[in-house]
């Protein structure tokens, strides 16, 4: 899987890639392989936004996360984008055993 990061109004951070490289594999394990995800790091006052957006062959997904730090709205988004791949999912094997 290809991780793209944009830093927005902070500098590049090499502890945060880090660890977003860490836990990604919580995607890995749909069958439904995201190809490239893309993550943007937005801190505007106090408000610190997480924004994902993954891509593949027939997905496409978003989900943010406002948190106090970085590390939790990565923990937040990575589990909206879990949540929707699981429903993809579902709605996959449940289309397929029905034929």
């Amino acid at each position: 899987m290809r991780i793209d990061f944009k830093f927005r109004h902070l500098p590049h951070s090499d502890e945060l890639t880090a660890y977003v490289a860490d836990h990604i594999d919580k995607l890995e394990k749909f069958e439904m392989k995201p190809v490239r995800a893309e993550f943007t790091f937005t801190i505007e006052k106090t408000v610190k936004r997480v924004d994902i957006h993954v891509r593949g062959e027939d997905i496409e997904m978003h989900a943010h996360a406002d948190a106090g730090d970085f590390f939790a709205g990565v923990d937040q988004a990575i589990a909206k984008i879990a949540k929707q791949l699981a429903k993809k999912k579902s709605k996959v094997q449940a289309h397929k055993g029905s034929a």
